[in-house]
């Protein structure tokens, strides 16, 4: 026999589990929470009403008379209800209620349909498109070149041009003073003179300022150079930047295909889900329907019983003061006798007991009528009981009532 251990509020665990599934799976509500394994006052609550529905002891406390029926360890309940004897005596019959709590729980693992929607859903998620930039670090290392490129600066000493210039002119200005001072002195009979040197230092000066006449033209030069690089930076940049968004743009292809296939795999996973479901739900709630009707048995088993037994009560009791009543008036007939009178005959002669003659037909239908609308509750048998004290019918006629209606 199966042992448990009382549960109440602020136990824990998964016994505290167990319970809150098993009532969450008979209708009962054990909180927003759901099954959490902690015993509060909604699962206290949800226990309460459970126990006043079985007709057990309500205290919120799952003691093993609890858990035994809500796990249905304790089978069918077996009752007994009564119907009256034509004796005024109830006469048992059997009446056969379940109050097995109904366990079922959802499982899709066993449908095929299911399944395969789940596996080519996961299949896809696991194959979701990934992209890898090729041209993130030559991106990079351009844009880092213009960004950072050092600012336009022109220095003769640094410019090649200009030296080969240099040297150019430099040359011809020395040639040029060495004709000169030639020059003069052949004129001078082939003696040097300071006149032909000066002469000659003329002419190599005068290259040396044309020389700085082409620095302006060499700074435009440069300065050209120096745009023409940061164009061809850019326009490099330009190029890798089409080629990256075209091979974006056909990774966002794959993206769009995939997140397609997803949605229509993820929206035939719903629909079985939601149809496997949907069976598991009419299921539970067939059986919780059969149990609930069951409890509702029960309970009416219990009300008719109560009723039937208030009945014999009173009826008991009605027998014994109806017998005395009849003992008294055959007492008085019997000494009225004896003392010489006689009334026999005529229409105010002494009431008939006898039960064919005592029966009133207008109050025996009254008395059915209010039995029949007081039949599912305990006023029945006081109902008729009443009936009998005031002599209105007979305790046999209430008997023939309470036939009729169970």
């Amino acid at each position: 026999m199966a042992t448990y251990n009382k549960l109440s509020i602020g136990s824990s665990g998964e016994e505290v589990r167990k319970l809150q599934n098993a009532l969450m799976s008979a209708g009962y509500d054990v909180g927003s929470s759901g099954a959490d394994g902690k015993f509060g006052p909604s699962t206290s609550a949800a226990v309460k009403k459970y126990q006043k529905d079985m007709g057990l002891s309500v205290d919120g406390v799952a003691g093993k008379n609890t858990q035994g029926a809500l796990y249905g360890n304790s089978g069918n309940t077996t009752g007994k209800s009564t119907v009256p004897s034509s004796t005024g005596t109830v006469r048992p019959t059997t009446r056969t209620t379940t109050s097995k709590t109904p366990t079922l729980t959802y499982d899709a693992a066993g449908d095929q349909a299911y399944q395969e929607a789940l596996k080519a859903l996961l299949e896809a998620q696991k194959n979701a498109p990934t992209y890898a930039n090729s041209y993130e670090d030559q991106l990079k290392d351009l844009y880092d070149r213009i960004v950072n490129r050092d600012k336009f600066r022109y220095d003769i000493n640094q410019d090649e041009l200009y030296q080969q210039y240099a040297k150019q002119y430099a040359e011809k200005g020395r040639m040029a003073m060495m004709d000169t001072m030639g020059q003069a002195a052949a004129l001078t009979g082939g003696y040097g003179s300071t006149y032909g040197q000066a002469v000659g230092q003329q002419q190599y000066d005068a290259y040396l300022q044309n020389l700085n006449d082409v620095v302006p033209e060499l700074y435009q030069l440069a300065l050209s150079r120096y745009q023409m690089e940061g164009d061809d930076l850019k326009t490099q940049y330009s190029l890798l930047a089409d080629q990256y968004q075209q091979e974006y743009g056909q990774y966002r292809d794959k993206v769009g295909d995939w997140q397609t296939e997803r949605s229509f795999l993820s929206g035939r996973y719903d629909s079985e889900r939601n149809l496997d479901y949907g069976m598991w739900g009419d299921a539970r709630d067939f059986a919780y329907t059969d149990y609930r009707n069951g409890i509702a048995d029960e309970q009416w088993r219990r009300q008719y019983e109560e009723s039937v037994r208030q009945f014999n009560e009173q009826m008991a009791l009605s027998r014994e003061q109806f017998a005395w009543q009849q003992a008294q008036a055959q007492a008085a007939a019997a000494a009225k006798s004896s003392g010489g009178g006689s009334s026999s005959g005529g229409s105010g002669g002494s009431k008939n007991t006898g039960s064919s003659s005592y029966k009133d037909t207008t109050a025996y239908s009254r008395a059915l009528a209010y039995a029949k609308a007081g039949a599912q509750s305990r006023r029945t048998a006081n109902l008729l009981n009443g009936f009998v004290q005031r002599g209105e019918i007979t305790a046999a006629q209430a008997e023939q009532i309470m036939n009729e209606l169970y």
